[in-house]
């Protein structure tokens, strides 16, 4: 299945890339796994990871 990647500035990219490592971070910190993460998120494991990424 083809995706078709999104697009994005750099100037949300410069905002996004560390609140996505603020996320990981946290997550790991709290000793909590992808799944559970999403889980209470109410998001796709899938979505939580490319938010991380």
């Amino acid at each position: 299945m083809n995706k078709k990647e999104q697009i994005i500035l750099p100037k949300f990219s410069q905002l996004l890339e560390p609140m996505g490592e603020n996320i990981k971070l946290a997550r790991k910190r709290r000793k909590l796994t992808a799944v559970q993460v999403a889980e209470r998120a109410g998001i796709a494991r899938s979505t939580l990871s490319t938010g991380e990424n």
